[in-house]
């Protein structure tokens, strides 16, 4: 059974204050450390907030550290996400471009995207600049 308690709306009054970032559970803690929500209450609500497809688990290049992503934010709903593998900077894809980029798909291949439950991983333009 869910239910929203008072931890879990905290987390995602968090989350909603950060749209288009990921955080490291140690991150969302340390963040959090003025609103007394333990380690434990931390890790719990973000497992069940992943289970009801409220958050997604990324992953950096070199580490194997989890990271969380709010995606039930109307701004996120529908949308194609990129995600910087080297920082963790994440781009919606706007309506348009998300339509368009779906439609190549499915014509080329037959294949339906599902948009929302789409990220691309790849390099942002800030990291790219920073290896040249």
């Amino acid at each position: 059974m869910s239910y929203d308690t008072k931890q879990r709306k905290t987390i995602i009054e968090f989350f909603n204050d950060n749209i288009d970032k990921i955080f490291s559970v140690e991150e969302i803690f340390d963040a959090l450390k003025n609103k007394n929500i333990s380690l434990s209450a931390i890790y719990r609500n973000l497992a069940e907030l992943e289970k009801s497809n409220k958050v997604r688990i990324v992953t950096k290049v070199g580490t194997n550290k989890k990271f969380y992503q709010f995606i039930d934010n109307d701004d996120c709903k529908g949308h194609i996400h990129l995600l910087c593998k080297n920082c963790g900077k994440s781009i919606h894809l706007n309506d348009e471009e998300s339509h368009k980029l779906t439609s190549i798909v499915l014509k080329n291949t037959n294949f339906e995207v599902f948009k929302s439950d789409s990220v691309l991983y790849g390099i942002c333009g800030d990291c790219k600049s920073l290896n040249r």
